[in-house]
């Protein structure tokens, strides 16, 4: 994930912690990734917009989102 916030996004990593990573349960799993951003907010939000399947919200809309999800303990990468 961050290899492709990098290269295709053009994100400067260095700027990004990794809060959470766990598994949504469903027919088909998918891996979370949740990041805290903690310099040059506004770029890194600005470029994740131009791509529809990333988005940056607020960890307090966060907390509804995982109220609808199955998570599982450990994710998986292919």
């Amino acid at each position: 994930m961050l290899q492709y916030l990098k290269d295709s996004l053009r994100v400067d990593i260095d700027c990004l912690r990794l809060e959470e990573l766990s598994m949504l349960k469903g027919t088909n799993k998918q891996t979370l990734f949740v990041f805290s951003i903690h310099d040059h907010e506004q770029k890194i939000i600005a470029a994740c917009t131009k791509k529809q399947d990333l988005e940056f919200v607020d960890v307090a809309q966060l907390q509804q989102l995982f109220r609808t999800v199955e998570m599982d303990t450990a994710p998986f990468f292919d």
